[in-house]
């Protein structure tokens, strides 16, 4: 890992401040459901004569599917730096506003999971460097990969595991207080869980940053 957190945070500091690199990435369909073909973009080092470690991206979107290019920026840094990016698509969650079940961004979320590390010969990946990262909703999602059971999707080959080295979160919401365990990153923290980089700011309402803190340190 300690190859992986310098190169990360290195690239965040960058993607705030310029436009740093052109390289484009490759798409790929990593599973077709509901009638649907979801795609991730893997943005890779130009020379890998070994094996590189790399971050699998969730976007920010109230748990709402949208166009996956809110870390492309971060992918193309990255890969400057010799770290593999990748960039996730998601169904969304099923039913109305005021009744959502997030369980497809879930299972999805597993599934993108599952298809990055199930190649990492092909792609010359680290898989003992495969960090989670994300923004709001998609910050749940890093983290509850990071740190949830359950909810696998029923195509998914269950062998490949869901076992992330290190977790880059920003302003995550991590589940309400009042939600039950199964659904909560929050409540289900312990010894396994990965390390976390968590940006958040102190006038959240939707993660306090009183909860940011519970999360780090349960």
């Amino acid at each position: 890992m300690s190859r992986l957190v310098p190169a990360l945070l290195h690239a965040l500091y960058f993607s705030s401040i310029t436009m740093f690199a052109e390289i484009e990435p490759q798409k790929f369909i990593y599973k077709e459901v509901d009638g649907q073909s979801l795609e991730l973009y893997v943005f890779l080092p130009e020379n890998q004569s070994t094996p590189t470690p790399v971050i699998v991206w969730y976007y920010g979107s109230g748990f709402n599917k949208r166009e996956p290019g809110q870390f492309f920026e971060h992918g193309k840094i990255l890969a400057e730096q010799g770290m593999a990016s990748i960039s996730t698509n998601i169904r969304g969650a099923a039913g109305s506003r005021e009744n959502r079940d997030i369980t497809p961004c879930l299972e999805d979320a597993k599934s993108a999971f599952r298809w990055v590390r199930s190649r990492v010969d092909k792609f010359n990946l680290d898989p003992d460097r495969i960090a989670v990262g994300g923004g709001s909703s998609g910050g749940y999602l890093a983290s509850a990969l990071a740190t949830m059971r359950g909810f696998d999707s029923p195509t998914d080959d269950l062998s490949v595991p869901i076992d992330p080295s290190l977790q880059i979160l920003f302003n995550p919401f991590l589940g309400r207080v009042d939600y039950p365990k199964e659904f909560s990153p929050l409540k289900n923290v312990d010894e396994d869980t990965p390390p976390v980089i968590l940006f958040q700011g102190t006038a959240d309402t939707t993660t306090p940053v009183s909860l940011a803190y519970q999360y780090q340190i349960s």
